[in-house]
């Protein structure tokens, strides 16, 4: 029999093709579940980047500046000195309750012979009367921890005005006792030969970010007020 030929035929083009469709209910709901995760993440990592950068902040700001007057007053304590060229010599420590305050604070006023300025040498180191005090006028409202250094020159003061520095802010305490056979919160010393022999410094300042108190304290001698007597007395 003779072959007969199929014509093939092929349906227009699209005729068979899917229909487009847009994102089902579970595509939508997966991906806005992957969007809600990506975005708890990153905002985990902001929010430890600006916690740690508060910290540093407030590290700077509060807690090293307060550990620094420490040492600062330290320093200043090592080198009091009793000169017999001035008129007023003393060594002065008080204690008095700021408005506000719970407990009372330390202010202390006394001489201190300071290293030679840059190129200078060493015989002519500087003699000034430093003051230490809180002062809650400072910007900001919180107590500053003043110092207040004024030079003396052939046993008088400087008429330049005294240079103040604003050591740390914020402290919630500061307190020096000071050792002459006992320790005590105050000494009035208007002899030239009377100085404590040696002083305890304590400071705590709060963190602004409410972490709790951070205490610095450190003991001192003071050489100048140390009595050397000779072997056998």
């Amino acid at each position: 029999m003779p072959q007969i030929a199929r014509r093939h035929t092929f349906p227009a083009a699209g005729l068979c093709a899917r229909p487009r469709r847009g994102f089902t209910l579970i595509e939508t709901i997966i991906a806005s579940g992957m969007a809600a995760l990506v975005l708890g993440v990153a905002a985990a990592v902001f929010a430890a980047v600006y916690s740690t950068l508060e910290r540093q902040a407030d590290w700077r700001g509060r807690v090293l500046p307060a550990a620094d007057a420490v040492d600062r007053l330290a320093l200043d304590l090592a080198c009091a000195v009793a000169p017999h060229a001035l008129e007023s010599n003393l060594f002065l420590l008080r204690q008095a309750l700021l408005p506000g305050r719970v407990e009372p604070d330390s202010s202390l006023r006394f001489h201190a012979a300071l290293p030679p300025a840059a190129g200078m040498p060493p015989e002519r180191a500087r003699l000034a009367e430093i003051r230490y005090f809180l002062d809650d006028r400072e910007p900001g409202g919180a107590p500053a921890l003043i110092r207040e250094a004024r030079l003396f020159s052939g046993g008088r003061a400087a008429p330049e005005p005294a240079e103040r520095q604003c050591l740390a802010r914020g402290l919630d305490a500061f307190r020096v006792q000071v050792f002459g056979g006992g320790w005590s919160n105050e000494w009035n010393a208007l002899s030239f030969d009377e100085l404590p022999a040696s002083a305890r410094i304590f400071i705590r300042v709060s963190s602004a970010r409410g972490a709790g108190p951070r205490e610095f304290q450190t003991e001192v001698a003071i050489p100048a007020g140390i009595e050397i007597r000779p072997p056998g007395r």
